[in-house]
């Protein structure tokens, strides 16, 4: 059986592609050179399986999306109450 995640990450890309209100930070010279055209985006399956769809094959600048990363390892590391 074919799964449905691809579809549905292609879908939700083709509701908000048409959405180009805001601009790149320009404060951030990797952000400021990014181009605002491309758009895709995955979801890794706790069982290792990836999927994608849009410009997942274009390599980008993290910038501000590892800051969720960086609080979820230190939630791990040292657990809620420090942190």
């Amino acid at each position: 059986m074919r799964p449905i995640i691809p579809d549905y990450l292609a879908e939700v890309l083709r509701d908000v592609e048409s959405d180009t209100s805001g601009e790149p930070a320009g404060y951030i010279p990797e952000l400021a050179a990014a181009d605002p055209e491309r758009l895709g985006a995955a979801f890794a399956m706790i069982d290792g399986e990836v999927y994608g769809a849009g410009d997942i094959d274009i390599e980008f600048t993290i910038q501000s999306i590892s800051k969720p990363f960086a609080y979820a390892l230190a939630l791990s590391d040292r657990g809620f109450d420090p942190v």
